[in-house]
């Protein structure tokens, strides 16, 4: 058996789906920031500066400390 090093997968199931709203001006900068910082980011809406995507709940806080980042959204749930 080799020793490869290999990365334990994200536990998606904890993850806080989020919308962010970026200086469109800086859309692709911001994004990869807002990657770097943890986002795993699902879909970049050029057209009204939106990054969609998941983060863990312990980097969240981080993503409103990226330059470019104007605003964020986190979904709600709820559970009965």
């Amino acid at each position: 058996m080799s020793a490869r090093a290999w990365s334990r997968p994200r536990d998606t199931n904890r993850m806080i789906a989020v919308t962010v709203l970026v200086d469109q001006d800086r859309l692709d900068a911001v994004a990869e920031a807002l990657r770097r910082s943890g986002l795993l980011v699902d879909e970049v809406h050029a057209g009204i500066g939106v990054v969609s995507g998941r983060v863990p709940p312990d980097r969240l806080a981080g993503l409103h400390e990226v330059d470019g980042v104007l605003s964020i959204e986190a979904e709600r749930t709820y559970e009965l």
